[in-house]
């Protein structure tokens, strides 16, 4: 019996003993728990979706399988009182919000989209990107740097797939926003480079067209709900249009690679003029006329190119009708006819006459503003113009978005109030101007050619004037020496007498 009782007081000393280690154990591990569970909910709310209201935890150094199930059960039960701290969105900066890459390489998307963040604001009006669309622009934005990976790497296939991937997972959001469009217009252009440097020409067209909605080639003007954001960026515009002009080269489309390189070059695309400058002198010339006879005539909205022809055709006896197109017209004397020796404008201002084409061109214009008949055909013109035209002309300027109904309305007004008079006196107080614009200008030249000339000859005038200069005498000295010397005079003669 004594050494039952022994036993018995053994095991309820250590029974005492392991109670209070497991309880402090247990308090340990559920303040773990909790840490563990805030920690997931904010990952959460960055990277993933929460299924069925439970959240993952991550129990360190819990092997007992009691202690687990009383952190749960205290997880459990005091889930009410756990205060929660309210984070923002954290969304990913793109790294090209000017819409600004370079046009070669995606250099920009490196560490700039990934170190770079900002806070999205916290307002309570409905701003605030949720959880799913931060989650499709991050998404999307790590798949563009896995992109820009391959790209470095040389596979233009593998990165235009992932950059395609990056603009499906913004258009599969439901929401609609200038952001959102910035982001899907960048992940498109970066895959119509990547297709460009791969060849795949048919495919740049049609990512560029889908930024454009111009409803060009499979595209039909419909199908991404970010265009009509993505149209108002000009940067975007020009750059879409650019990669489009070369893709399109690369399909022998010289015409409409035209087109795009030209409206790219409105937009202000330095590089767009240079390619648009290099078509101009490589290209055919039937496939250069052609593509300006579409671009001047071809389309009802657009001005007539009649008067063009006229105002640029040389004038001479034998012209017999202002808007008769022969073989002076300025399409012959651009392309060269075949007939005569003096080929063809490109051809001279391809052989660096040093802008022989310019001149021309306003040696001919100069001409034909001095005839009457011009200044009444001009005024015709103007006076029939109509907002369509006007409309035309400033959308191929890349300036539709700036004018106003009020604007084009006052310009119309300005346009019907010309006349035959006011463009006679226009063209003379030009040329009055430009006449005495040229003379000063030649005067500088003179002056600056022989300026050491010019410059000898003042110092030899004033030598000269300096060393013959008669020396200045007092006039009474001069008056008493005259008198001394016509009394010596007259006794002189005295004495030979």
């Amino acid at each position: 019996m004594l050494a039952l009782s022994v036993l018995l007081t053994l095991f309820l000393r250590v029974e005492s003993i392991k109670q209070p280690l497991s309880s402090q154990n247990f308090a340990k591990r559920s303040a773990s728990a909790i840490s563990s569970l805030h920690l997931s909910s904010l990952t959460t709310i960055r990277g993933g979706s929460l299924e069925n209201g439970e959240e993952s935890m991550n129990l360190e150094g819990a092997n007992d399988p009691e202690d687990v199930k009383s952190a749960k059960e205290f997880d459990s039960n005091n889930k009410g009182h756990v205060e929660r701290k309210t984070t923002s969105v954290i969304i990913p900066k793109s790294d090209e919000t000017t819409g600004g890459n370079s046009e070669e390489e995606i250099s920009s998307l490196g560490s700039n989209a990934s170190d770079s963040f900002e806070e999205a604001p916290n307002t309570a009006d409905g701003n605030m990107l949720d959880a799913t669309t931060a989650l499709a622009i991050e998404t999307a934005t790590n798949l563009r740097l896995e992109g820009k990976t391959y790209h470095d790497q040389g596979d233009f296939v593998k990165a235009a797939d992932l950059f395609e991937q990056a603009a499906d997972t913004l258009l599969a959001n439901d929401e609609v926003s200038a952001r959102l469009s910035e982001e899907y217009a960048t992940c498109r252009l970066h895959q119509a480079l990547c297709q460009l440097k791969s060849e795949k020409y048919e495919l740049c067209i049609d990512a560029c067209s889908d930024v454009l909605q111009d409803g060009y080639g499979h595209d039909d003007a419909t199908k991404s709900k970010f265009a009509t954001f993505a149209s108002k960026s000009t940067p975007v515009k020009s750059r879409a249009y650019h990669r489009r002009a070369k893709a399109k080269v690369g399909l022998g489309d010289t015409a409409g690679a035209l087109q795009d390189a030209r409206t790219a070059a409105f937009l202000g695309d330095a590089k767009a003029v240079a390619l648009y400058g290099k078509l101009m002198r490589e290209s055919s010339s039937s496939e250069i006329s052609s593509a300006l006879n579409q671009m001047l005539g071809s389309q009802p909205t657009f001005p007539s190119s009649a008067l063009f022809e006229s105002l640029l055709q040389k004038s001479g006896p034998s012209d017999a009708s202002l808007t008769g197109v022969n073989g002076l017209s300025p399409l012959s004397m651009l392309m060269g006819n075949g007939s005569g020796g003096n080929g063809s404008m490109l051809d001279a201002l391809g052989s660096g006459a040093g802008g022989g084409l310019v001149k021309s061109v306003l040696k001919n214009l100069s001409k034909r503003l001095d005839e009457k008949a011009t200044h009444e055909q001009i005024s015709n013109f103007l006076q029939n113009a109509n907002k369509n035209q006007l409309r035309s002309l400033a959308s191929m300027a890349g300036l539709n978005d700036l004018f106003q109904d009020n604007q084009l309305d006052t310009l119309l007004s300005i346009c019907h109030g010309v006349k035959p008079k006011h463009i006679r006196r226009t063209v003379r107080t030009t040329k009055v101007m430009v006449y005495l614009v040229k003379l000063i200008r030649r005067c500088f030249k003179v002056v600056n050619k022989y300026k050491t000339v010019i410059a000898a000859l003042l110092i030899l005038q004033w030598t000269r004037s300096a060393t013959f200069r008669p020396i200045p005498i007092n006039k009474k000295a001069a008056r008493e020496a005259a008198k001394k010397a016509l009394k010596e005079g007259m006794k002189a003669t005295r004495w030979m007498f």
